[in-house]
């Protein structure tokens, strides 16, 4: 699951990924970083890992589009429903 979050709470995120460092990764991609960041996402996605991508409004919507032409679906991080979906 790759969460899209085209904000800068770092205090939402923080507490999404608190304690759940083994399901969950956080990413905040830079534009020049985002080839990179498309490699790790496949890594982690593969090994069960839920990411949430935040930050920058453009470098977070230039990510998405890349994901989705990829064919990995992406979804808009809702902090209720998102937090409860990886702390269960």
């Amino acid at each position: 699951m790759v969460l899209i979050y085209p904000e800068f709470n770092a205090d939402e995120v923080f507490l999404w990924s608190r304690d759940s460092e083994s399901r969950v990764s956080v990413l905040c991609p830079a534009l020049p970083m985002v080839t990179k960041c498309l490699g790790r996402i496949l890594r982690e996605s593969h090994q069960g890992k839920a990411i949430l991508a935040w930050g920058d409004p453009l470098s977070i919507e230039n990510l998405r589009h890349r994901l989705e032409s990829n064919g990995i679906d992406t979804y808009d991080y809702e902090p209720d429903k998102a937090l409860k979906a990886v702390i269960r």
